[in-house]
């Protein structure tokens, strides 16, 4: 049974309502600065990932090119 998916429905729903429950209590700043911080790691995380294909996209070729087979 795949339970991953439950995991992050229930993250998600918790999140939400702790959201609803203490978002008007935060400062505005506060509010607006952590929705900064977290676009800003995504942008990282998407960086960090597009790099991993990069290398792992320039390791094959270099594999392949020692094969024989030119592309």
């Amino acid at each position: 049974m795949i339970v991953g998916p439950y995991i992050n429905a229930a993250a998600i729903i918790t999140g939400t309502l702790i959201g609803a429950m203490i978002g008007g209590k935060l400062p505005e700043r506060l509010r607006v600065n952590l929705t900064l911080i977290f676009g800003l790691c995504s942008m990282c995380m998407g960086i960090v990932m597009l790099s991993k294909v990069s290398l792992w996209w320039n390791a094959t070729r270099i594999y392949i090119w020692h094969m024989g087979k030119h592309f």
